[in-house]
């Protein structure tokens, strides 16, 4: 903001640099300086971290007041104590937030990770149980199973099969699909752990042995509750966005998480998929 009003940062170092050589400390010149620039950083405040939030109206009380939020990229230019650092790791906000108050903040931190804001996984968590894919509780119950020994890179053995008991007993349960199993390590761990367990050729072969027989035997079990819904989408035509339509309400009714599609061939057919 100093800057904007016209004041050079590099002509206040220069000045000071003078101000040490000058012996006369009582120089009307350095006083006259010294009394101008303390009416000017008057007018300048450090925030506090409820401060920031408040400013694009995220905070508890502006959130209660109902104010219009305003979106973090509108915040222009910002001068952190820390280099490097953005408005949002400070303030504690961001744009496309969807998880609630009182998750670990260590969740909301991991949510916007280079991965997972490429990839949106945000949209799949959600303020409590049943209403996403996700809740934050669930993902920092997850992350809280990841522990490595000392000097080490990456999770133990005995947390690698806490894990994987814990996704296994979520989809036994129906708290998660077999489908749902990645995005869930992706959004409770930091990409580099993620990617660890993800490249874990024991980990994910023992993982793949559990959800194939967790599949073979929901279609093997006739008293199987498999809740689901069927939409059928038919035109002569090929091409003109048949499945992509399809997916769109799969996704809408199945709380954000990705279809799992399969397509029937014939030599007489477009390739449609149910």
């Amino acid at each position: 903001m100093m800057e904007l009003f016209g004041y050079s940062f590099d002509d206040l170092t220069e000045t000071f640099k003078w101000i040490d050589q000058i012996d006369d400390q009582r120089n009307e010149r350095i006083e006259a300086f010294l009394e101008t620039l303390q009416g000017a950083m008057q007018n300048f405040v450090v925030t506090k971290h409820y401060s920031l939030q408040y400013l694009v109206h995220q905070s508890s009380k502006a959130k209660r007041d109902q104010k219009t939020p305003y979106a973090i990229a509108e915040v222009m230019s910002w001068l952190p104590d820390d280099p490097g650092k953005s408005y949002s790791s400070i303030a504690g906000v961001y744009d496309d937030e969807t998880v609630a108050k009182g998750i670990d903040s260590a969740i909301v931190r991991n949510l916007h990770s280079p991965y997972n804001l490429a990839h949106h996984t945000a949209r799949l968590v959600g303020r409590s149980d049943g209403n996403r894919v996700f809740s934050g509780h669930q993902l920092s119950e997850l992350r809280s199973l990841g522990t490595k020994g000392t000097g080490k890179m990456n999770f133990s053995k005995q947390s690698k099969k806490l894990i994987l008991d814990q996704l296994m007993e979520w989809i036994y349960s129906g708290w998660m699909q077999v489908t749902d199993w990645k995005d869930a390590i992706h959004a409770a761990f930091d990409d580099g752990d993620a990617a660890g367990l993800i490249a874990d050729g024991i980990f994910i072969s023992r993982l793949t042995a559990v959800l194939d027989d967790q599949r073979e035997s929901t279609i093997n079990d006739i008293n199987a509750d498999r809740n689901m819904n069927t939409i059928f989408i038919s035109a002569a035509q090929g091409g003109i966005g048949k499945s992509y339509l399809a997916s769109r309400p799969c996704q809408y009714l199945e709380k954000g998480r990705t279809p799992y599609m399969t397509a029937a061939e014939d030599k007489g057919k477009t390739v449609d998929c149910w």
